[in-house]
């Protein structure tokens, strides 16, 4: 390639990357609506339509929960759990209210059943388990979960909206 191709190479290129900021009208900035977690199984707790314990108690301490998840999102983070007295309650409380689990064993891509612990001695043995929350349930309590992605540089972290709320079973 001569020089005076390669210098009008150059400066072709240089007005399109000067333009291109004026160029970029089309574009927002609404949020993003990220996907919320789903608890399997219906609010009472019973397992006749579905077949899936969606909460269920661990020997020794501790629930396992029962959920469909799936979060490909670029900026998520983990989950978050709440827990509350009735279903309004739970699905209302701030984002800043619940737990958030530890370390992700699995990482939510896959359209399957995946398991989330939560117990302040965790076992870790559940099939498809995705985290532990380090907290114990209330029996009777409403649980709800969130998936948690991190928010524009130095702005706290946000949530989904709320998953469906359960009954802890006793």
């Amino acid at each position: 390639m001569n020089a005076g191709m390669r210098n009008a190479l150059y400066r072709f290129a240089l007005i399109g990357l000067l333009g291109l900021p004026v160029a970029c009208n089309q574009y927002s900035t609404e949020t993003l609506p990220m996907n919320p977690v789903v608890l399997l199984g219906p609010p009472d707790g019973q397992t006749s339509y579905t077949g899936i314990a969606a909460i269920e108690r661990i020997s020794g301490g501790g629930h396992l929960l029962r959920v469909s998840a799936q979060n490909s999102e670029l900026l998520f983070q983990g989950y978050r759990i709440f827990q509350a007295s009735s279903e309004a309650a739970v699905m209302a409380l701030s984002a800043d209210a619940g737990t958030d689990c530890g370390t992700l064993f699995t990482y939510p891509v896959l359209g399957i059943v995946y398991t989330m612990e939560a117990s302040t001695a965790p076992k870790l043995t559940a099939d498809n388990l995705l985290c532990s929350f380090p907290i114990n349930l209330t029996p009777g309590q409403y649980v709800s979960i969130r998936a948690v992605y991190q928010a524009a540089f130095g702005q706290p972290s946000t949530t989904s909206l709320p998953s469906n709320a359960l009954i802890v079973p006793p």
